[in-house]
């Protein structure tokens, strides 16, 4: 019985709604972009567009 209850107790404080809490944070999104792999293989195509537009 004294195992059960010290089972339940741990069981509640464990699983309490905080541990269940949304955890958020925020990040630069110019920092991540610029690490994108696949910033380096449009950014010549992005020029060529840029460039367009400039003409037009």
């Amino acid at each position: 019985m004294k195992n059960i209850l010290i089972l339940a107790i741990a069981f509640l404080l464990g699983f309490s709604p905080e541990t269940f809490a949304q955890k958020t944070g925020h990040i630069n999104l110019n920092d991540l972009l610029l690490l994108l792999p696949e910033r380096k293989k449009q950014n010549p195509i992005f020029k060529i567009l840029l460039n367009n537009w400039k003409d037009n």
